[in-house]
C-alpha cells in the first residue's frame, strides 16, 4: 500500500489502495442525429371536420378595444387539442370566419390557423399533434 501524508506531514491511514481497482478508460460514441423536422407537406383546408379528425377544436375569444389589431375586430380565433381544457373566455365555434383556413403539415404532424383574426401576423402558432 502506498503511503499518503497530509499537509502537516503526518501519515494518513484511511486511504484505499488504488492498486486493487481496475479502471476502465472512458470512451466516447459520436452519433449523427437525424433532422428534427422533415420537409413540410402542407395541406390547406377550410373544413372543420379535418380538424376534428386530428383531435383539434376551434375556439374564439372576445377581445377588448385595446387588444385588437384590425379595425372592427371583436374576437381572436384559436385551435386547441380537443382533450385540453379550454381557457377562461374561450367559446367553441363550428364555423371559420371568412378568409381563414387551416394549414396541416402531415409530415411533421402539426397544424395552425391562418387568417387576420388568428394573430397580428396573420399566422397562428404551429401546434403538434
Amino acid at each position: 500500500m502506498n503511503k499518503v501524508f497530509d499537509i502537516d506531514g503526518e501519515q494518513v491511514s484511511s486511504i484505499l489502495n488504488f492498486n486493487d481497482f481496475d479502471f476502465v478508460q472512458p470512451f466516447v460514441i459520436v452519433d449523427k442525429l437525424r433532422e428534427k423536422e422533415l420537409p413540410p407537406q402542407i395541406n390547406i383546408s377550410t373544413n372543420i371536420n379535418k380538424l376534428k379528425e386530428i383531435d383539434f377544436t376551434l375556439y374564439s375569444k372576445n377581445l377588448t378595444k385595446k387588444k385588437i389589431w384590425i379595425k372592427g375586430q371583436r374576437f381572436v380565433v384559436y385551435i386547441r387539442p380537443t382533450e385540453e381544457i379550454p381557457e377562461k373566455g374561450f367559446k367553441k365555434i363550428t364555423k371559420l370566419p371568412p378568409n381563414h383556413y387551416f394549414e396541416i403539415d402531415t409530415a411533421n404532424h402539426k397544424v395552425r390557423i391562418v387568417g387576420l383574426f388568428s394573430h397580428p401576423s396573420g399566422y397562428g402558432d404551429w401546434i403538434y399533434y
